[in-house]
């Protein structure tokens, strides 16, 4: 008797501890997504889609066409961009899966002659055109040399970033069909004016510059350089720093393409606006302007006018006079300190000149 009532006491506590389970399920299940979960799209894979493809051309060593299959092997991202037109018209808020074009380049060799003045690809140009004819362009060393924060993108895939409360009315997005072919966006740009619709192909080029006025490329020559010249209408002339910003940085940290670490800790660098001495000395820029820096013995890199004037590594670049609270051995240096590899920093800054395309 006392074992048939141990067993009936037995089952009953089974059948109370399912019920309470499926109680607690059932809670779980009806229970409302919290407000942080249900503000944004769920962060999910999404694949290339088949039939893509990308052609690049021009000043490389191979051409190449970049199908799905090959491009479904490199890395891919997840990135929130909020688009404003030059107009400042509010354009929307997206989340877009894609691949960055530094991935894209890392693979291409870029081709230099020996009739070009300079013998690497920091003074290349790289333009995306659309199937439609429109084109974006980008100096080599912003898409190269850069860090991993908003990085240029191949994007693949689009959808609307939608608010946590009354998603099913907002409005605000003016995209809303899906991506057809790859959409380039540049997420770190103030405005959406190089983002671009449908690219089909790369292509690397020079820009045409007044090579007569600038020091011939010699890597043996030891110089330095005090003064910095700007070229306009075919002539060099004087600038001084006369009313020019001073900016210090404290946390400039080196790292070179080639060779690896050059900071033994953080590096201070004191010197000019870059921003500021430009506009004084070649007026205001727009977009479709480029500037070609060049060193004492020939050293060259190229920046576009809204990389510096458009993106928060802009205010980070600077003329470099001191570091560390020494006087640089070679005078003026150029710093773009916002890269990750100070490869386009130039020793020994001679002379800038703005190309306009």
């Amino acid at each position: 008797m006392k074992q048939i009532q141990s067993s009936t006491k037995f089952y009953i506590l089974i059948s109370f501890t399912l019920m309470m389970i499926s109680s607690h399920l059932l809670l779980a299940e009806n229970k409302k997504a919290d407000a942080l979960s249900s503000a944004t799209c769920p962060a999910i894979k999404e694949s290339i889609p088949s039939g893509l493809s990308i052609r690049i051309s021009g000043k490389v060593r191979n051409e190449y066409n970049l199908n799905s299959e090959y491009l479904s092997k490199l890395s891919t991202i997840r990135i929130r961009t909020r688009e404003v037109s030059p107009e400042g018209i509010v354009m929307g808020a997206y989340i877009y899966h894609g691949i960055p074009v530094y991935f894209i380049l890392d693979g291409i060799v870029p081709l230099k002659t020996e009739n070009d003045s300079f013998d690497r690809p920091l003074d290349l140009m790289v333009s995306f055109t659309s199937a439609s004819g429109k084109t974006s362009r980008f100096s080599y060393g912003e898409l190269t040399m850069c860090d991993d924060n908003n990085p240029v993108t191949l994007a693949f895939h689009r959808s609307q970033l939608f608010p946590s409360k009354s998603s099913e009315k907002y409005k605000k997005n003016i995209y809303t069909k899906p991506l057809k072919g790859f959409r380039l966006i540049c997420p770190g740009d103030l405005y959406d004016d190089r983002y671009l619709d449908n690219v089909i192909s790369i292509r690397f080029s020079l820009l045409r510059t007044t090579n007569t006025l600038f020091p011939e490329l010699n890597k043996k020559k030891n110089c330095n350089s005090e003064h910095l010249y700007y070229i306009r209408n075919g002539k060099r002339y004087k600038s001084s720093f006369t009313k020019i910003p001073i900016i210090t940085i404290s946390n400039w940290f080196r790292i070179g393409h080639g060779r690896g670490i050059k900071s033994t800790n953080f590096d201070s660098v004191k010197g000019y606006s870059l921003t500021a001495w430009l506009e004084k000395y070649l007026g205001p820029g727009k977009p479709g302007d480029y500037y070609i820096f060049a060193g004492c013995d020939g050293y060259r890199s190229i920046f576009s006018w809204t990389e510096i004037f458009q993106t928060s590594n802009g205010k980070k670049m600077i003329i470099i006079t001191e570091m560390n609270r020494q006087r640089k051995k070679k005078g003026l240096t150029l710093g773009p300190l916002g890269d990750f590899f100070v490869d386009r920093c130039i020793w020994g800054l001679d002379c800038v000149e703005k190309i306009s395309i």
